[in-house]
């Protein structure tokens, strides 16, 4: 799903001109976002009007089934849930 940088939270994951990137707890007043690039472990400041597609990383357990390392929250979900009228 395609979303502006500024609307992902610290840890999430995002693809971005073919790079996987986590978004660290770093920010600058201009709104822009330090995020991490999981190739080559570099820091890159994104500004908050980056359109970005949002990922998921998984991990292996034991019996090597995959499991979510941040598991996402469907919005659409969340509204179906509570709207209980």
């Amino acid at each position: 799903m395609d979303k502006y940088i500024e609307e992902l939270k610290h840890a999430d994951c995002f693809n971005y001109l073919d790079n996987l990137y986590i978004v660290t707890a770093d920010f600058k007043k201009s709104g822009e976002k330090n995020c991490i690039n999981l190739k080559n472990g570099c820091a890159s400041w994104f500004k908050p009007n980056t359109i970005v597609q949002e990922s998921s990383l998984y991990s292996l357990d034991k019996d090597n089934n995959f499991y979510p390392i941040k598991n996402q929250t469907n919005v659409d979900t969340l509204i179906k849930n509570n709207n209980l009228s």
